[in-house]
């Protein structure tokens, strides 16, 4: 398992397959439905795929969660994000 911390700074995570730990701190709807944010402290990173239920409930970031993704670089080649997969 890495932090959120881990994957925003280590370059030699980029296209691992990852656990990841933290709380859904905000989650797109319409159109940008499956796109949220994980969270842990002050480090947050984008997630694309199945949004969870937690990021639904009040209050939103209360409930800890650990995903299964894989790292990959966003539009901006200094950005990364998550692409959750299946548990």
């Amino acid at each position: 398992m890495v932090t959120v911390r881990q994957v925003v700074e280590r370059d030699s995570l980029t296209g691992r397959r990852v656990r990841v730990g933290g709380v859904c701190a905000i989650a797109g709807t319409g159109p940008s439905a499956g796109v949220w944010v994980l969270q842990a402290g002050a480090w947050a990173i984008e997630v694309r795929g199945l949004v969870p239920p937690s990021c639904f409930k009040e209050p939103v970031g209360s409930e800890a969660l650990t995903i299964f993704a894989q790292i990959v670089e966003g539009t901006d080649s200094t950005e990364r994000l998550l692409l959750r997969l299946p548990d």
